[in-house]
Formats: C-alpha cells, structure tokens, sequence
C-alpha cells in the first residue's frame, strides 16, 4: 500500500514538472520577429504586423496575457486625442503578462506581472520600463491583473 502511493506521488511529481515545463514562455533567444498588434486606423481599431519590441536598459519584454480598454484608449481610436510623441502608435496603456526578456534586475524570466505601459499593450508583446511594473498577484485572473495599473488605481486613489 506505501509502496503504490509513493508510485503515485513520482507520477504526479514527474506529471506536474512536465506540465510546468510545457508551459512555460518561450525565452528571450526564440521570440519571433513580428507581432501582431491593434492601432487605430480611421476610428476603428485594425489589426498589423508590427516588429517585436526588443527591452532597453532598464526594461522589461513582457508576453501579454490580458489587457484593458480605458478611456484613452477610446479616444486616440477616435482621434480624439494623439499619441504623445516618441510612444508607439499600438494602442493600450495596462497589461498583465509573462517576462519573457530582461535587462532589469528586479525582475527575472517567468515573473507574471501587470504593468503601466505608455501604450502598446494592445499587442502580444510590450517593452516597458520595469519601475511601472508590478507583480501579479497569484489570486487574480490575467484580466482582473490587467485593469488594475491605469483602472483599478485610478479608482482607487
């Protein structure tokens, strides 16, 4: 009877360790060039082909799980308001999601996180300065994560 359950505790661990390792992100080395991403092409919301951002010093590569809609975000597709200068036109102002790259020491591969982002999120991948980046709490979902850097503590403050 001991014998069977140790048998059956090896199997769940080598179960759990190959599911773990099947789903993990893929790494900085093997992203691919491009990404699809949404701007905003004649108040409509348009779906490109845009390269993946790569992090500079001080950033972080994230792999976007979830994102949110703000009001911003709904005025720049209508044009109301422009992209600031030196922002990316891919719309999108929070995001929760994976590190898949690095150049900062307060985060590592495989951190889940939510971020501030200046836009971009609207995409599968966002480069955003790690001081704007939080990590995920493990007992909220990816989109309840995702509305809470501009939302939730918009709301809140």
């Amino acid at each position: 009877m001991l014998r069977t359950a140790a048998i059956a505790a090896a199997g769940a661990a080598v179960a759990a360790c190959l599911y773990a390792l099947t789903r993990r992100p893929r790494l900085a080395f093997d992203l691919p060039g491009t990404m699809s991403a949404i701007v905003a092409r004649d108040a409509a919301c348009t779906v490109v082909t845009v390269p993946t951002p790569q992090p500079a010093a001080g950033e972080v590569l994230i792999q976007v799980r979830a994102t949110a809609i703000n009001r911003l975000d709904v005025m720049q597709r209508r044009g109301k308001s422009p992209v600031p200068k030196g922002v990316t036109e891919v719309l999108g102002l929070e995001a929760a999601g994976i590190v898949v790259a690095t150049s900062s020491a307060a985060f590592e591969v495989g951190d889940e996180v939510l971020a501030l982002v200046p836009g971009g999120s609207y995409a599968e991948y966002v480069a955003v300065d790690a001081t704007t980046v939080m990590r995920k709490p493990r007992s909220m979902s990816w989109a309840e994560a995702a509305s809470v850097p501009e939302a939730w503590l918009t709301a809140a403050l």
